[in-house]
């Protein structure tokens, strides 16, 4: 079984909030989770990169899934890998995320949505070819 945790990226702020305050903006209603509109909650996903780095939703991963992201499909009900310009690869039937299991080995996490929303132009100036 996987572990249940969560990071926290403040909207207003522009940065992530500590465990400790994570709780004060956390409310669990009927199993459901709220928060306030400036705070969005990313789930760890419960595999870690080749580094031994957790991966959470909204991560930006490199490797044999270059130029993507982790995120929640509503129509998948699940984790699932977004293409920039694709949408979610399961939806296709392209690639499912439970398949990443076996592949952690080969993804490393690169950054996030929140923080490097121009990683493709990042690693085309630092010489990294894009995949």
């Amino acid at each position: 079984m996987r572990e249940i945790k969560f990071r926290a990226w403040h909207k207003v702020h522009r940065e992530w909030l500590s465990d400790p305050i994570i709780n004060q903006y956390i409310s669990i209603i009927a199993g459901e989770f709220i928060t306030p509109t400036n705070v969005i909650l990313n789930q760890f996903t419960g595999l870690l990169d080749k580094n031994g780095k957790e991966i959470y939703e909204g991560d930006r991963l490199d490797g044999i899934m270059g130029d993507g992201y982790i995120g929640y499909c509503e129509k998948c009900k699940s984790f699932e890998f977004f293409g920039d310009d694709f949408g979610c690869y399961a939806c296709s039937g392209d690639f499912y995320w439970s398949e990443a299991v076996d592949l952690a080995r080969e993804i490393e996490v690169i950054g996030n949505i929140y923080e490097n929303t121009n990683l493709r132009m990042v690693k085309e100036i630092a010489g990294k070819s894009i995949s």
